[in-house]
């Protein structure tokens, strides 16, 4: 059961009610606490194709007063004035206004603009190649530690939100490690903002408490299911080029991987592994845009399996992520 909503936007901005009428539907179903959360004012400089920033900047007075009255008010639901803060990384003296004008309860940060590009408007911005998105994915990483460390903001808005018009493309960049260890670094410090709490009240310190364990169990099961099925496509796209199943016959060599097929031949360095993983009788050893595909049928046995995967491990330095799933049957 829903008892506190925290994160709401009111007809300020884009939002479609107004305060008021949020409000009484927030009363009449039940909840305990509700924090209302308007987006920030923005400088000229930060904007959408279609905008609100103006609409906001003259009705942000009055959404403020109406939700201070409300908070003054007894009985449930518990009335919190928050704020979405755009986050502008460039704009620190900005922002520090914006949160010291008010008396707020909480401050949610949002990161919705890499410099000037509101990057959540459109899906025409995102037809570029994977590399590009993955440019943009690691950018938005970093800025979203940055902003936690930056002691402006108690929660951290839709931490996963630079997805929105890439999901496919991001699923293949998250089944990364060194993209699960840029996120896990932002995670780590929005973990220790929240313990780092002064000011803010209860419910909102224990709502950041819950959803930071929730991202932490969630984003390595989506990896491995991400991971997984980038596996299996890996196999039905090699099907489909005619190049699985084939003879291959690896070498593995001090610093290298040597493979042969046919006449042909093709070397890979260790350092050049950028992850390992096992989807039931496979191995994939994956490096820039390919992949090796070896069967577990291909060792003589459990014993000579576990002595590859113990070399390979120590060879990459980084271990074999287990997942779960089927091969797609040719």
């Amino acid at each position: 059961m829903i008892v506190a909503d925290v994160h709401n936007h009111t007809n300020a901005s884009h939002g479609k009610a107004s305060v008021g009428e949020m409000y009484a539907a927030a009363k009449d179903r039940g909840l305990a606490v509700y924090g209302f959360s308007e987006h920030s004012p923005r400088p000229e400089a930060y904007s959408y194709p279609v905008e609100y920033r103006e609409h906001l900047r003259q009705n942000f007075v009055c959404y403020a007063s109406e939700v201070m009255q409300l908070r003054a008010l007894s009985g449930s639901p518990k009335v919190l004035l928050g704020m979405e803060l755009d986050w502008f990384p460039s704009e620190r003296p900005f922002m520090e206004a914006a949160v010291a004008a008010y008396p707020f309860d909480f401050i949610i940060g949002g990161i919705h603009f890499l410099g000037s590009w509101g990057f959540d408007f459109t899906q025409d911005d995102w037809k570029i190649s994977p590399q590009q998105c993955y440019t943009r994915y690691e950018n938005y990483f970093r800025t979203l530690a940055d902003m936690a460390r930056s002691g402006l903001v108690d929660i951290a808005a839709h931490p996963d939100i630079i997805k929105l018009y890439s999901v496919d493309v991001f699923h293949q960049w998250l089944a990364m490690p060194e993209s699960l260890a840029l996120i896990s670094v932002a995670l780590v410090i929005a973990v220790l903002l929240v313990f780092n709490w002064n000011h803010t009240v209860l419910p909102i310190r224990i709502l950041g408490i819950a959803f930071i364990v929730l991202q932490f169990a969630v984003i390595p099961l989506g990896a491995r299911r991400a991971q997984a099925k980038t596996c299996r496509k890996a196999i039905r796209d090699a099907e489909k080029r005619g190049e699985y199943p084939a003879r291959v016959e690896f070498l593995f060599q001090e610093d290298h991987i040597r493979t042969t097929v046919g006449k042909e031949a093709t070397s890979v360095r260790y350092r050049e592994v950028s992850h390992l993983a096992a989807l039931k009788d496979w191995r994939f050893l994956y490096f820039g845009q390919g992949a090796y595909i070896i069967p577990v049928s291909a060792f003589r046995d459990a014993a000579e399996l576990d002595r590859f995967d113990t070399f390979i491990t120590g060879k990459c330095g980084m271990p074999i992520v287990i997942l779960e799933g089927e091969v797609p049957k040719s």
